[in-house]
């Protein structure tokens, strides 16, 4: 899970906008310790840390660790400098040499030459040629790409010889940063000086141009390097970094330059300073203070990743990363009225009107933002609006009246039409639903139809008003809270119902849809689609072109277990989906989406209000929360391809690691051999988006085991197998991108389970031949013995089922609730009265009782088996049946009758159940109790 946002974003220049955000580090709280010396991303894309205490491997969701006390061939954790070779290989540098760690088969092993055995590593480099250059004090040694030293460069002669930072140039030569810049030919061997260079050098990058280079001194700023420049004109000092306080900060530690910018990033001593490049080649500084606290930060390495964010390490803090985003997402500047409180606002309702802004204020009540005068007014500053109960605000919706909008205070029976001119609000309408109805409920939503006539849902019922002549008028009495309310294009009015299902009204005719669904909010798309959000996290579309279906995307779209609390269709038809810690922007067309978290970059929210939503005139979507309002511009989720690798990171059975990433083997992709005894393991994959971890879904399968692709929801990255099969298995995988789209890509690996002694060839074919000679044996006697174990498990259940709900001599049915709690009688009479309801509904499930009871399937299914003995099931037939039993004995109605009225509709089942229950037939049991009646 990312950490939160720093600060949401800097403006540069007047002209343009770009954003950039500081995140920190996320899942530092797994690493060893927090100092990073080094930071390295391989050609796969894993982030490696060298740290005082290991090497550590970064996947975006899990960090292991690499030290000598799982790796005894690393004799040193002091891990100063990583690099890799072309052979798979990441060479390790440490204060007691170099070590080798081979990733197809994550096997440690030091590098054996004496020249650089327990020698301490300053810098290692891979050039393009596949050569390895390792720096140590005084030394430069050359390795070919398979670890042979090849050569060896005295660097006595330049200060203390130690190699700070390497760089090749275009010629495939290396520039060297220690005492001044030297330049080694790798073609004669030959180390050439810059004599006007003299000051020592910590860091060096080329331009993006390519024509010239960035070096950073310890004691001279920045430096401009031009190599086809004469020697006199090489070097030109361009900056020197200027801290909060207004001192030079002239010892550079490391220099980086962004791809969207080009700025020029830079870590001191005390800070982190950015660099515009001008036209004319010079330096200006740009102030960092609004994405960065003030203040001196012991910061140290910077990396650029494969994305082009910068991830900077620090020792006094968490380290960070710095990341570049598109701007899309804005936080609304409207002032906050709790400053002098010292408060954040919780905006838990909005409405953007035009050039102002509605909105509630948790225990603060109504505020109106005037965008024209920049003025804040709350109600009690208005004379027509401060004695109207608006100090808890539930919902804001926008009228088709220019400068009107209606409120619904919470709790409440009366809502309010308000006018706004400038920055006066006053109240024209107040709707009193109590007016012709003593219990009419408590508001829950609000909706204004294409006619301007306002449509009114509370708890158990809908009302209509008609602001034109102030007619009040109640539509229909609803079983349950009416949640949501929208308008077709046709004119016709939908409303659901939380546990009920979705009404239509038109031209005066109310039909419902019966779905039980604990609905939440519902709209309606430009296509005529209507789209239901539930408590439980469901996304269901109904389309009445479609007979009335209502069709699950919540797999699709990745809902689950998040309750949808609002939805809204933009122009695109987009829906945009709100919890109380996620918004997502799903397109139904193509299954795209795009997840925002509240602690992402650049949102940094603490919860979002799911009633606080509105989208403004130009389309842009506004959502209210705690601390404010932020706002998203439309975007295009048109199709685009995504190509997007997924690796399978590792693969374990109980903690025990068997497999870690490694490489493929002769371009086959990877495969594991698990133990026999190796039957429960977990694979973990990542697609290696670090930013974006927690918002990738992926899709797994085991070939031979799922027949479909199992969907993980964001941010889980793992698949389970319990009780895998012996032989060979093909796991494969695949991801979406942060958009949603789903990868054509698919990563595969071979899981090879090896069989227990028993389950061989040739132990299978002893046991066949076993069985083979001793089923003619025993044939006879394991069927005799099977007769009669039935006979008495039928006889056992039937006295089971007579002691517990037969009727005793006087015709009474015997409760099976005996010694329960008062709680426990209670449960069982509401749920008694609810089969008595209900009992001749063939359709009844468990899952409706459990609805009903306001229970999940699992707790409702675990106390009725508590209560009564019986599952719900079995306990709903024997109550069918006892209910038979009581008309059968009263009445002389038919046996097919009867068996409708309890809710059997298959007479013959019926017949063949009571026979079963009671040991006579239905029309035995009539003649018998009848003639006694």
């Amino acid at each position: 899970m990312l950490q939160k946002t720093v600060l949401l974003f800097i403006f540069l220049f007047s002209l343009q906008t770009k954003a950039q955000s500081v995140i920190e580090w996320p899942r530092t709280d797994q690493l060893p310790v927090h100092a990073e010396n080094h930071m390295y991303q391989d050609r796969e894309g894993y982030m490696w840390y060298g740290t005082i205490d290991g090497l550590c491997r970064d996947d975006g969701y899990t960090i292991e660790t690499f030290s000598s006390r799982s790796y005894p061939a690393l004799a040193n954790n002091y891990i100063l400098h990583i690099t890799e070779d072309t052979k798979g290989r990441l060479w390790l540098g440490t204060k007691n040499g170099v070590y080798l760690l081979d990733k197809r088969t994550y096997r440690m092993s030091p590098l054996p030459e004496l020249e650089i055995k327990n020698k301490t590593v300053t810098y290692l480099f891979a050039a393009s040629d596949g050569r390895i250059y390792v720096g140590t004090k005084g030394f430069l040694l050359q390795y070919s790409s398979h670890g042979i030293l090849q050569k060896a460069f005295d660097l006595h002669q330049n200060g203390d010889g130690c190699v700070n930072y390497m760089c090749e140039d275009t010629n495939g030569d290396l520039l060297l940063c220690l005492n001044g810049l030297q330049k080694l030919n790798i073609r004669t061997g030959h180390i050439q000086s810059f004599p006007f260079l003299k000051t020592n050098t910590s860091s060096i990058v080329q331009d993006y141009t390519k024509r010239y280079y960035w070096i950073g001194t310890w004691g001279k700023g920045i430096i401009r390097f031009d190599p086809k420049a004469s020697p006199e004109k090489m070097f030109r000092y361009e900056a020197i970094p200027v801290s909060f306080n207004g001192k030079n900060s002239p010892n550079i530690l490391s220099i980086v330059q962004d791809d969207v910018f080009h700025y020029l990033w830079v870590t001191t001593m005390d800070n982190l300073f950015a660099f515009r490049i001008l036209s004319d080649g010079r330096l200006q500084q740009i102030d960092t203070s609004t994405i960065l606290p003030s203040g001196n930060k012991l910061l140290f390495k910077m990396l650029k990743d494969h994305r082009g964010n910068i991830w900077i390490s620090a020792i006094d803090r968490k380290s960070f990363i710095l990341t570049f985003n598109s701007g899309n997402i804005i936080r609304y500047p409207f002032p906050n009225p709790l400053r002098s409180l010292q408060c954040n606002p919780m905006v838990s309702s909005l409405c953007m009107d035009d050039n102002a802004v509605w909105f509630g204020l948790e225990r603060f009540g109504l505020y109106l933002y005037d965008e024209t005068t920049g003025t804040t007014v709350h109600y009690n500053d208005c004379p027509e609006s401060q004695n109207y109960p608006f100090l808890l605000i539930k919902k804001i919706i926008r009228s088709h009246i220019p400068g009107k909008v209606w409120v619904m205070p919470d709790g409440a029976t009366q809502l309010y039409g308000i006018q706004r001119k400038g920055s006066v609000m006053s109240v024209h309408d107040v709707v009193n639903l109590k007016k012709n109805n003593t219990s009419p409920g408590d508001i829950q939503t609000l909706f204004e139809d294409n006619s301007g006539r306002l449509w009114i849902g509370t708890t158990h019922e809908l009302f209509v008003y008609n602001p034109q002549d102030g007619n009040l008028k109640k539509v229909l009495e609803a079983h349950s809270f009416i949640s949501g309310i929208t308008q077709t294009q046709d004119g016709t009015i939908w409303a659901c119902c939380r546990n009920t299902g979705l009404y239509k009204i038109k031209e005066g005719h109310i039909s419902l849809f019966p779905y039980r669904r604990d609905f939440t909010c519902l709209s309606t798309a430009p296509d005529g689609r209507l789209w239901l959000g539930t408590g439980q996290g469901d996304l269901l579309c109904f389309d009445k072109r479609e007979k009335g279906i209502f069709i699950h995307f919540s797999e699709i779209c990745g809902t689950q277990d998040n309750e949808v609390g609002s939805i809204r269709v933009d122009s695109y038809g987009y829906l945009w989906i709100v919890t109380n810690r996620t918004l997502q922007v799903f397109n139904p067309s193509n299954g795209m989406s795009r997840t925002y978290t509240i602690s992402d970059s650049p949102i940094d929210m603490e919860r979002f209000f799911p009633q606080a939503v509105s989208i403004s005139a130009d389309g842009t979507f506004y959502l209210g929360g705690v601390p404010g309002i932020i706002g998203i511009k439309p975007f295009s989720m048109a199709e685009k391809e995504n190509h997007t690798q997924v690796h399978i990171t590792s693969v374990k059975t109980g903690k025990n690691i068997v497999f870690m990433g490694n490489l493929p083997i002769e371009n086959q992709y990877p495969q594991v051999e698990l133990a026999s005894d190796s039957r429960n393991i977990s694979i973990s994959f990542s697609s290696l988006d670090y930013l974006n971890a927690h918002s990738i879904r992926y899709a797994y399968k085991m070939e031979g085991i799922d027949k479909e692709w199992n969907y993980t929801l964001p941010g889980e990255n793992t698949a389970f197998y319990n009780l895998l099969p012996k032989g060979k298995h093909i796991f494969e995988v695949k991801a979406t991108d942060k958009d949603g789209i789903w990868s054509s890509s698919i990563s595969k690996l071979t899981v090879h389970r090896l069989p227990f002694w028993y389950e061989t060839r040739w132990a299978q074919t002893i046991y066949i031949l076993l069985a083979i000679s001793l089923m003619t044996i025993i044939y006879k006697i394991l069927r005799k013995r099977y007769e009669q174990r039935n006979k008495q498990k039928l006889e056992e259940r039937m006295t089971a089922y007579k002691s517990v709900l037969l009727p005793d001599e006087s015709g009474t049915f015997r409760s099976p609730l005996t010694g329960t709690s008062e709680k426990d009688q209670a449960f069982a009479g509401r749920l008694t009265a609810l089969l008595e309801e209900n009992i001749g509904n063939a359709d009844l499930k468990v899952e409706d009782l459990a609805s009903m009871m306001a229970m999940g399937r699992s707790a409702f299914f675990k106390k009725v088996k508590e209560i009564t003995g019986f599952p719900p099931k079995e306990y709903l037939r024997i109550m069918r049946l006892n209910k038979a039993s009581e008309l059968l004995s009263n009445t002389d109605i038919p046996i097919a009758e009867v068996s409708f009225k309890v809710g059997i509709s298959d007479p013959l089942y019926f017949s063949k159940c009571f026979k079963a229950r009671f040991g006579v037939s239905p029309t035995a049991w009539q003649k018998d109790h009848h003639l006694k009646t």
